[in-house]
């Protein structure tokens, strides 16, 4: 871990990609690094009211995609919090994925000086790309839930 632990932090959640993980143990993973200011979970329109309202419960805002726009919008996300003057105290931008889709836009992210982190699973099936693109690694454990 950064030994600068007061990191300002957008995390950004892919939820088809994360759907075996706990919000809540999420988010402790982000904030280990600092504060979170912005939370938001990015859900296909086949997601269960349960999961939408365990979402909510945890303090992410559901973002609501069809199921193949999902990574295109949680990417146009990403670029409008790294580079938008609406979000100048965000330095740190926490995707929780395993996707390697998100390489190229956290390259980008890179570029407008912010750090990233990607939060994963603790089982195979990260993206090793991803994984050694982005400044800061952490894994939560997977579970079977009842979404």
């Amino acid at each position: 871990m950064d030994e600068n632990l007061d990191y300002v932090i957008a995390l950004l959640m892919d939820g088809p990609n994360m759907f075996r993980a706990d919000f809540k143990e999420i988010y402790e993973k982000a904030k280990g690094y600092g504060r979170v200011e912005l939370r938001e979970v990015y859900l296909d329109k086949h997601s269960s009211p349960a999961l939408i309202e365990s979402a909510l419960n945890n303090g992410f805002r559901p973002v609501i995609e069809a199921p193949e726009d999902v990574d295109t919008a949680l990417t146009a996300r990403i670029m409008e919090v790294a580079c938008s003057p609406r979000y100048p105290q965000i330095n740190l931008i926490a995707i929780a994925s395993r996707d390697s889709d998100y390489v190229p836009v956290v390259n980008r992210v890179k570029e407008y000086g912010k750090k990233t982190m990607m939060i994963g699973l603790t089982t195979n099936g990260n993206s090793t790309s991803l994984r050694n693109t982005v400044d800061f690694f952490e894994a939560v454990d997977e579970r079977y839930s009842e979404y």
